[in-house]
């Protein structure tokens, strides 16, 4: 390879930094642009075109850092409450060791720390129990809270506080009666009761994309009514059908967004790591979102009697070449001229395989993700090892 060569095909500074401290950059760009609309307007109205457009940078790069919008109201929540709790840990640290004084101390750190900046205290304790996609994370990190109020009545009681199961329904009844107080005084709550601002054409039509989809993962279609789709959206019926003029155009839409892996998906693989690892990193996040989205995975990805439905067909169609695509993307497959249909359908082939082997752990449960990521990682290493190599020198 010359030098022009490695320079074309190797990592790119931009003004001076680095591919991967650019794209930190960005992401930070973007929790912060959650933050903002989170913290003001709401969860509901932090879209995926809302937020690019508060943090000034295209869809693409939003691609490059959540694989979805419920990916990047986690990354908010985190932000915030991984910084309340180490506020709480720096305020234990100096705190005075008398226990009312102590006690005094870290309520005032924390209470400080969530009305410094109002969008805290909404993100917290009023969009974090609105939003269904922040609950389960929501319930792990109230562990960031409890835990150190437990420890601290531990030491400041002794004995006196009995097992380590009564110490702990103590930190989370402390911990939900603060919460509540809070949520009481945040003058973000008053706020969140109040109609928000009016979404344009395109974040509407976004959001109800996104509440159909939770809707049709847990039913089937035929059982999904179009007054349920607008109950889940927060629209009326007319502004349903206006966007969507009937439940299978709307269910299409769905499906089109689910099956389409992002062009950038694969951009936080290590350009640096082995072949193998590439390959096995990939299939780790093939499968985390097959699992994550089980139910709409099966009905639809799986299903061949969608394949009857022209539409449903070329969209899957369409699919399945993009993500082969995005495959040899990942792992840096350049076939030469003239074999280039071909790789690009053994490729398409192999997602066959990956999508029955996925059956066989979603659906019949006769192999378990292990033996999955087992089989699909040797296969796809032998593909591009020894079959695509032969397919090459025979073109």
């Amino acid at each position: 390879m010359t030098d022009t060569e490695a320079r074309r095909t190797g990592p790119r500074r931009w003004r001076g930094q680095e591919p991967e401290d650019r794209r930190a950059a960005r992401r930070t760009q973007l929790i912060e642009a959650g933050l903002q609309i989170m913290g003001t307007e709401g969860a509901a109205a932090a879209t995926m075109r809302a937020t690019c457009r508060e943090a000034a940078l295209t869809e693409r790069y939003f691609y490059e850092s959540f694989a979805n919008r419920d990916e990047l109201l986690v990354a908010v929540l985190d932000e915030v409450v991984l910084g309340a709790r180490d506020t709480i840990l720096d305020a234990l640290e100096a705190a005075p060791s008398e226990p009312s004084a102590l006690i005094r101390h870290v309520v005032k750190a924390f209470t400080n720390y969530v009305f410094k900046d109002p969008r805290r205290g909404r993100i917290m304790f009023v969009e974090s129990q609105a939003e269904p996609a922040l609950w389960d994370r929501g319930r792990e990190l109230m562990a960031e809270f409890t835990n150190p109020i437990s420890a601290s009545l531990e030491l400041m009681y002794g004995s006196e506080a009995t097992d380590s199961a009564n110490s702990e329904l103590n930190s989370v009844g402390l911990f939900g009666a603060l919460a509540f107080i809070y949520q009481a005084h945040t003058p973000s709550s008053k706020i969140s009761r109040k109609r928000g601002r009016r979404l344009g054409p395109e974040d509407r039509r976004e959001q109800i994309i996104v509440s159909a989809a939770k809707v049709f993962e847990e039913k089937s279609f035929a059982d999904v009514s179009m007054t349920e789709l607008a109950k889940a959206a927060g629209v009326g019926r007319p502004l349903l059908n206006h966007y969507f003029g009937s439940k299978r155009e709307l269910y299409l839409d769905v499906v089109r967004r689910f099956v389409f892996i992002p062009e950038v998906a694969v951009d936080r693989i290590p350009r640096s790591a082995s072949q193998e690892k590439r390959i096995g990193a990939v299939i780790d996040r093939w499968l985390d979102v097959a699992w994550r989205h089980r139910d709409m995975w099966i009905s639809t990805v799986m299903s061949d009697d969608l394949r009857r439905d022209p539409e449903m067909d070329r969209i899957l169609q369409d699919a399945d070449d993009v993500a082969a695509r995005r495959m040899m993307d990942a792992l840096e497959i350049r076939p030469s001229e003239g074999s280039e249909a071909a790789v690009h359908s053994m490729i398409v082939a192999y997602g066959g395989l990956a999508k029955a082997a996925s059956k066989q752990w979603l659906v019949t449960g006769a192999l378990d993700r292990e033996q999955v990521h087992l089989l699909l990682v040797r296969s796809l290493l032998a593909i591009v090892r020894d079959v695509l190599p032969a397919c090459e020198a025979d073109s």
